[in-house]
């Protein structure tokens, strides 16, 4: 048995990828706010880990030595951590938006 295939539509499939297709943007791209969120998205990522893992390291040594001192740092090194996150966050949420949004 022999099937042949017949394309349903009538226009060539040439036509249907080519035609009023475009791979840029029908802006150009605001370059500036882009590299500053994502610079800030990236320094803000480092900074929250940074900060995050020397809060875990000061709450180790308060458990072993019971000083106050290391458990205040822990909470000032967990509220910049927090802070750098949320930093991040927004960093993120304006690289999307000028790169897709706007």
């Amino acid at each position: 048995m022999t099937f042949y295939m017949v394309p349903a539509l009538k226009t060539p499939r040439q036509l249907l990828v080519t035609e009023n297709k475009n791979s840029m943007f029908k802006k150009p791209r605001k370059v500036l706010p882009i590299a500053v969120f994502s610079a800030a998205s990236i320094g803000s990522a480092a900074s929250a880990y940074y900060f995050k893992k020397l809060a875990n390291d000061k709450y180790d040594d308060y458990l072993r030595n019971g000083e106050q001192d290391l458990l205040d740092k822990t909470k000032r090194y967990d509220l910049i951590s927090g802070i750098s996150l949320a930093v991040f966050q927004l960093g993120l949420i304006g690289v999307i938006y000028f790169l897709f949004i706007e």
